[in-house]
């Protein structure tokens, strides 16, 4: 999917390429462009442009038979739709209130570990976690993660990599991912 202000890169086009694999797309015309284009600069115009029209939905590639599918959007419905799945009835009572609570709790630790890389491409975290010796990663970035010359030209472009880190805000931070699910919920 193509996204406005996001700069496409090779791991995006291979993104889009599995969740066109994964709606039943023939993929081999789209993943050969992807692979035409791993060693490509994404920072070239004409190069951008190609990736950006390869991110615009319209693939022109043919489904596979069988693969159509449909998707219900009412309550009724969805649960009908479970049921013929065979999804399981959602547990009750004590169960059902720890695995919400565990739900939220990994949520919002998801959200906080997240917060300092929000927005960060991953070719630019593998070059910071290089630099920092983060990898494998065991534990949260601090502010000497950051410190060094790649962490500093990362941060000047990512507002929350030098903003949010746990030893600068011991508290996780307001999360458009946490309000929404919290409206939804009063809704």
């Amino acid at each position: 999917m193509l996204i406005p202000g996001v700069q496409p890169d090779h791991w995006s086009l291979s993104c889009e390429a599995r969740q066109l694999r994964d709606e039943g797309f023939e993929v081999e015309p789209f993943l050969a462009a992807v692979e035409r284009l791993k060693d490509a600069d994404f920072s070239d115009p004409e190069v951008r442009a190609r990736a950006d029209r390869m991110l615009s939905g319209d693939h022109g590639l043919q489904r596979k038979p069988g693969t159509e599918r449909w998707e219900p959007s009412d309550w009724p419905a969805l649960q009908g739709f479970a049921e013929s799945a065979g999804v399981q009835a959602p547990p009750k009572g004590r169960e059902r209130a720890e695995r919400l609570r565990g739900a939220w709790v990994g949520r919002a630790a998801g959200c906080y570990w997240g917060k300092p890389l929000e927005g960060v491409r991953r070719h630019e975290w593998v070059r910071l976690a290089a630099e920092s010796g983060l990898t494998p990663l065991r534990r949260m970035l601090h502010t000497l993660d950051v410190s060094g010359p790649v962490g500093a030209e990362i941060a000047a472009r990512h507002w929350g990599l030098g903003r949010f880190l746990p030893d600068i805000l011991p508290h996780a931070p307001a999360d458009d991912d946490l309000n929404y699910c919290l409206l939804a919920l009063t809704i």
